[in-house]
């Protein structure tokens, strides 16, 4: 009975036509967002936290086995044979909080991967701005998830797995790296890549902040919800 229907994702299209009968003309796919404004790497600072001037491999969200932190770790371990003064630096709290702690002291990493803990959104934009890289080691086959679009709004570029979703978003090589979903090597080879070009990372970066800015922010998405609603109506 909705006059307009705004899905975060593809696969969530494709779910309302197939399996509920809704004329695709009456969707459109709005994935989240982030607020240019806020996340914005030309006005936010530091942490007050001292962190490493070494390149750092961030992520931010809740220590759930959704989320594949212990495929990042298993990544991250590869990585540091290669680029020594790399660090990772895990951004949030969760049942596997612990766990995750065991695992890297027995991979000796404990010198490598810094877990500040949880640190509140409002605090969180200085922190993104000492990432070279956003990961989102593992996500689902429905959901946007917004610390994507947080990271590329700080003009850190992304690397992410090939669930439609984040494909929806990111193009491999554009705005980050794809790698494909839940395998380890192909998640270190796309780090391994980013960490060694720089220059490579910059662009994506940029790109990355321009997809925000043009695309991915609230404002933006409101202007299509009213959109849509005005041509469900006419």
């Amino acid at each position: 009975s909705a006059t307009h229907i705004f899905a975060v994702s593809s696969f969530l299209k494709r779910q309302l036509v197939d399996e509920f009968g809704v004329d695709e003309r009456r969707i459109t796919i709005t994935p989240n967002a982030a607020d240019p404004a806020v996340f914005d790497p030309a006005t936010v600072g530091v942490p007050g936290d001292a962190l490493p001037q070494g390149p750092i491999i961030g992520f931010v969200g809740g220590f759930y086995p959704w989320h594949g932190v212990d495929l990042l770790l298993d990544a991250f371990l590869r990585i540091v044979e290669r680029h020594p003064q790399a660090r990772l630096l895990l951004i949030g709290d969760g049942p596997m909080r612990q766990e995750l702690q065991d695992r890297v002291s027995r991979l000796g990493l404990s010198g490598q991967v810094l877990m500040p803990g949880k640190v509140a959104h409002s605090k969180l934009a200085p922190y993104v701005n000492r990432f070279d890289i956003g990961v989102m080691p593992d996500s689902n086959l429905y959901g946007s998830p917004m610390k994507i679009f947080e990271y590329m709004s700080m003009a850190v570029p992304v690397v992410v797995p090939d669930y439609d979703p984040l494909t929806d978003v990111v193009d491999d090589g554009v705005q980050g790296r794809v790698f494909k979903r839940r395998d380890v090597a192909h998640l270190s080879a796309c780090l391994d890549q980013l960490l060694g070009d720089a220059p490579a990372r910059r662009q994506m970066g940029e790109r990355a902040r321009q997809a925000v800015v043009d695309t991915h922010n609230w404002m933006n998405n409101a202007r299509v919800a009213v959109e849509g609603l005005r041509s469900g109506m006419a």
